[in-house]
């Protein structure tokens, strides 16, 4: 017998049941039952959205659009839609249900600035999944910049991959998109500015794209923020983490994994572990229920997408003509 739902719980259905689902969101939904209830589940396969459904007390739905006919269910969680594409968050949008767009960099730039863009003029609640704004070494970073480091002059991503040179970047591109556009958004989200330029570079120590950021409003530094994505041969660039160096205004951090940090100024220094911190994951998927329950919670927006997939195409633009190239502003959408 179906569960009812209290105040406080989200009706939610789920479309896609992959890799997504199984290694990021399974335990996320579970441990955030007292906030929703899942009441639906679809995907391409039928007796795998069965066997979710039954898990959770649930209804199997076929199709996108039978899930839209539901009026009791008021919120959508997408993952993985396999063929359905972009299709259920284009629906979503028409039918005014608040979504979650789960791992949706990897679809069509364009088609997806296009979504985007549809969403915004609607007014209508798509939140992209930005889950490196939420890793455990993220959050503590952000403190760091607040009390103790100052403002981010410099960030320096090293990126395994296994091999460097324009074809090695433009596959990383191609094949990584997703988590290119992770990185991009979160170099922008730290320095707090929309980056001006990306330009592509490849020499003896590695291929990067450089981008240059707009003046901060209150920096005191003549020189204007950078951020640079260096692509580092390594034999197997599947198992290591991207490394991160930012410098800032008084002092400094390295990135090594999503729980592992170390910082330094003139006066202190520290390395931190934070393996007891709540998953990223988990972080976004809370957020996104207080926001459909109404809630005024500071999320990721849509405009920071569009502006993310910009910077993609002003990389991918520079990479094929060796060029420094402008940042169309997501405004200019």
């Amino acid at each position: 017998m179906r569960e009812k739902l209290t105040r406080a719980q989200l009706a939610i259905g789920l479309i896609g049941l992959g890799s997504t689902w199984e290694q990021h969101y399974r335990e996320a939904v579970r441990r955030l039952s007292s906030k929703l209830c899942v009441r639906a589940v679809c995907d391409a396969v039928h007796i795998r959205a069965a066997t979710v459904a039954s898990e959770f007390r649930a209804a199997t739905i076929s199709s996108p659009w039978q899930l839209s006919q539901r009026r009791d269910i008021k919120a959508w969680l997408i993952l993985d839609p396999g063929w359905f594409g972009i299709y259920p968050a284009e629906l979503a949008v028409w039918c005014g249900r608040p979504t979650l767009f789960a791992n949706c960099f990897a679809a069509d730039p364009r088609r997806l600035t296009e979504l985007f863009g549809y969403a915004i003029e609607r007014g209508e609640t798509l939140l992209p999944e930005f889950s490196q704004r939420f890793l455990p070494t993220t959050t503590r970073l952000r403190e760091l910049i607040a009390t103790k480091l100052g403002v981010v002059r410099r960030i320096t991503i090293q990126v395994p991959t296994a091999a460097t040179g324009t074809a090695a970047a433009q596959t990383w591109l191609a094949e990584q998109q997703a988590d290119c556009v992770g990185l991009l958004d979160w170099c922008m989200c730290l320095i707090g500015q929309p980056a001006a330029t990306v330009e592509f570079d490849s020499g003896a120590g590695g291929s990067r794209f450089q981008l240059t950021f707009a003046a901060q409003p209150a920096g005191t530094s003549p020189d204007l923020p950078v951020a640079e994505i260096v692509l580092t041969q390594h034999s197997n660039p599947a198992s290591p983490e991207p490394r991160r160096l930012i410098e800032c205004e008084r002092g400094s951090a390295t990135i090594a994994s999503a729980t592992h940090i170390t910082w330094q100024t003139e006066t202190e220094q520290a390395d931190e572990s934070l393996t007891n911190e709540r998953p990223p994951f988990e972080i976004v998927l809370d957020q996104f229920c207080r926001r459909a329950l109404g809630g005024l919670v500071p999320v990721p927006t849509l405009t920071d997408a569009v502006q993310s997939l910009a910077i993609l195409q002003a990389a991918t633009e520079s990479l094929s003509t060796r060029c420094r190239v402008s940042v169309k502003s997501a405004s200019s959408h």
